[in-house]
């Protein structure tokens, strides 16, 4: 039989979180400064406002009173640096954890955010975001700053950023409206859809899924080469007709085209087309197995297309 402590630990696991208790905590934070968040199974929205102050606001919870009494939430630091951590009793079973809201100055830079079973929203002009969950997905809208974000079995929706972005995600969907840096986005399972406007710099662009389709519109012309990867789905790129690139478009089971006169004596089929669009520049190789691969010249009416 198990010991009775055992027996408790299992009931615990298995009722509902339904004992909470709110908590709120102000620290000095100035604009610029850095914040991190250390959380497990909940979420975590941060958005920005006009004070020179960090505010904590949320709620922790479990499924019994003694577990949420165990449960610290942890803020340290002021000035150029606020940590905030969720301290859970080790050893211990049950539903608990904590949900965040916070605000920040404009300009704080969020390195890292991280918590698992639970989404992270960020609105607002911070100066850059980290971010990292599981099982949750993840929004970023206005950031003046480099992202990079990490997440499973969930989507990751990125709007309006300034700056580069690193986004990797599995079994979820990649969304990017108004990027002006340079893409590293990967998935699978999930179907990836952008708006750039590439930045300067040799790091290339690569966006790279399975079982999922690809659609890519470059507001200008890539500085550095362009990866674009998929299986079982289609690939469709927009880019201006001032585009230089060498390019190479390469489907297996389905079609290649494009809008742009290619020239050179690379290979030309159906399935394959290699060449140069207005006297070659930087790499363009789009992939696929399994559909079809189109580069279109970008007109006014792609541009304004929701994503």
């Amino acid at each position: 039989a198990l010991p009775a402590l055992a027996g408790c630990d299992l009931v615990e696991l298995a009722a509902p979180a339904r004992f909470q208790e709110d908590f709120e905590f102000t620290r000095p934070l100035a604009s610029g400064g850095r914040l991190a968040v250390e959380n497990s199974n909940g979420s975590i929205q941060v958005e920005v406002w006009d004070e020179d102050t960090a505010q904590i606001r949320g709620v922790k919870f479990a499924s019994s009173k003694k577990l949420l009494d165990l449960i610290e939430i942890d803020v340290a630091g002021s000035g150029d640096f606020v940590r905030v951590r969720t301290v859970k009793p080790s050893g211990r079973f049950g539903s608990m954890g904590a949900r965040y809201t916070i605000r920040v100055p404009h300009g704080a830079v969020l390195d890292p955010l991280i918590t698992t079973n639970g989404t992270i929203t960020v609105t607002g002009d911070v100066g850059g975001v980290r971010a990292r969950t599981s099982n949750g997905r993840v929004k970023i809208a206005g950031v003046s700053g480099d992202v990079e974000i990490q997440t499973s079995n969930g989507s990751i929706t990125c709007t309006e950023i300034e700056g580069d972005a690193r986004l990797s995600t599995s079994n979820g969907a990649i969304r990017v409206d108004g990027l002006k840096g340079r893409l590293r986005a990967k998935t699978s399972n999930g179907s990836v859809k952008a708006r750039i406007e590439p930045g300067p710099g040799p790091e290339p662009i690569e966006i790279r899924t399975s079982n999922g389709a690809i659609s890519l519109t470059l507001q200008a012309p890539p500085a550095a080469d362009v990866i674009v990867t998929t299986s079982n789905a289609s690939i469709t790129v927009r880019a201006p007709e001032s585009l230089r690139a060498r390019l190479r478009l390469r489907s297996t089971n389905g079609t290649v085209s494009t809008d742009f006169e290619v020239a050179g004596a690379g290979e030309r089929s159906k399935r394959r087309l290699e060449g140069l669009v207005n006297g070659g520049g930087p790499l363009l190789e789009l992939t696929t197995a399994n559909g079809t691969v189109r580069l279109l010249k970008l007109g006014p009416e792609t541009q304004a297309e929701e994503l």
